[in-house]
């Protein structure tokens, strides 16, 4: 595709034209065929166990991913898969999405502690059980920005990741997605 002479694009053939049928080049010229499409898909997946008993949100070795949009009007669309549970009944573990040091996306209620999702544990078995979360993001940057999730408990019992809580043995693995959505 040939460019103007500010370096927009310009049609000179049919080829753009053949995707939207009854447009005349004129017209093709000014159609942004960019908006609403998946442009770069950036992930990470740990198969690592991972622990805490943190009092604070703490980093998840291994979910984080760096993506650079395009544009700043793009969108990123966060989408992550994990496996995880508390060994004690008695607690709660937390879990938030940060887009470099902000939150995003969780509850500002004091009493929900601002997380996006929470762990509990059935009172007997201590089961992990597999959980998603997906938030649409606006980064509004074209600079590296990197998403990941952090982890806290709320009274100190041990939140496991990727495993059983009452077994050594590795459970699953647990995958983070970035995908730069054009706006």
């Amino acid at each position: 595709m040939a460019t103007t002479a500010n370096g927009t694009p310009y049609v000179e053939t049919s080829d753009l034209v053949a995707n939207y049928p009854g447009v005349s080049l004129a017209l093709a010229n000014h159609i942004d065929d960019s908006t609403g499409k998946i442009l770069q898909v950036v992930s990470a997946t740990t198969v690592t166990a991972f622990s805490t008993t943190a009092a604070s949100f703490t980093d998840w070795t291994g979910m984080s991913v760096s993506i650079t949009p395009s544009a700043t009007s793009s969108k990123v669309l966060v989408v992550s898969n994990f496996f995880g549970g508390m060994d004690a009944s008695t607690d709660t573990g937390m879990l938030i999405l940060v887009r470099d040091a902000t939150t995003l996306g969780a509850s500002t209620d004091a009493t929900t502690r601002n997380q996006n999702h929470i762990f509990t544990s059935n009172s007997s078995a201590r089961i992990a059980t597999p959980e998603a979360l997906t938030y649409l993001d606006s980064p509004a940057t074209t600079s590296a920005t990197t998403y990941k999730l952090q982890l806290r408990t709320a009274n100190l019992a041990t939140l496991y990741l990727n495993r059983w809580a009452l077994s050594d043995a590795q459970g699953a693995s647990s995958t983070i997605t970035v995908m730069e959505v054009g706006a």
